[in-house]
């Protein structure tokens, strides 16, 4: 927020989020109440489903854009096909949950080091 621009004009429901949201991280500073790491919790748990799915879906584009990625065509005209949709589908759902796994330990990785103080 910049505060030479006069106060910000904020809405009920953000109001609301960030105060649960400075509450959650008063009681995992003190130690206090039950907390849980905050790709737990349900607002973080859904963005990184929304960057999971957004990761997937794109990935299975490049099927449909583009083919000719999943194929090498030889000079005599032959073709081998090293995926076919279904599979390639099935690879990217795999990645995916990897990948969610991923970004868990990440956002686990920041929260600890945050609080440790690394970055003040």
């Amino acid at each position: 927020m910049d505060i030479s621009k006069g106060p910000e004009v904020l809405d009920l429901s953000t109001l609301v989020k960030h105060a649960a949201f400075t509450q959650l991280w008063y009681n995992i500073i003190t130690n206090q109440g039950d907390t849980m790491p905050i790709q737990e919790l349900d607002e973080m748990e859904n963005l990184l489903d929304e960057v999971t799915d957004c990761f997937e879906d794109t990935m299975k584009q490049l099927f449909d854009e583009d083919p000719g990625l999943f194929e090498t065509r030889f000079s005599n005209g032959e073709v081998k096909v090293h995926s076919t949709k279904a599979h390639w589908n099935s690879q990217v759902s795999g990645a995916g949950d990897e990948f969610k796994k991923e970004l868990n330990k990440l956002v686990e990785k920041f929260e600890v080091r945050l609080l440790q103080g690394d970055f003040s």
